[in-house]
């Protein structure tokens, strides 16, 4: 018996979702093998994680396991996006300022080049401006 990341996400999303019949509908599979993946998480650990009503409630040792399964689970989405990057040798530029002309000249600038894999992502986040301009390295 062990931990994989398949087993983590069921156990995150009973707790979101508040019941195991709900976390089974956005999986997709039966209500007991989500019930049998919790249980496996239960006996490796040696302790219960989930009291069983409706909604759920996490014990300590669910909250703990909860908190940390998110992280494990964001860093692994982050590691396929750079992965799928580095095999299209692709490269992310972040910019923490410039102005609106800096950065309508830099566009200008790469764009003249022969970019097949040029983007060009303009993201605001908490009033921050960030452009990240994504390219094939061999080029450069």
């Amino acid at each position: 018996m062990n931990v994989s990341l398949v087993k983590l996400q069921y156990f995150v999303d009973v707790v979101d979702e508040g019941t195991f019949s709900k976390a089974a509908l956005k999986n997709r599979i039966a209500q007991t093998s989500i019930s049998q993946q919790i249980k496996e998480l239960e006996q490796y650990y040696q302790c219960e994680l989930i009291k069983r009503q409706q909604p759920v409630v996490m014990t300590q040792a669910g909250k703990v396991l909860y908190q940390n399964a998110k992280k494990v689970l964001q860093q692994f989405t982050l590691l396929e996006e750079q992965m799928e990057k580095a095999k299209n040798n692709q490269v992310e530029l972040n910019i923490e300022y410039a102005s609106i002309v800096d950065i309508q000249s830099l566009n200008l600038m790469l764009k003249g080049k022969n970019q097949p894999n040029f983007t060009l992502h303009k993201v605001v986040t908490n009033r921050v401006f960030e452009l990240v301009i994504v390219y094939n390295k061999k080029y450069f």
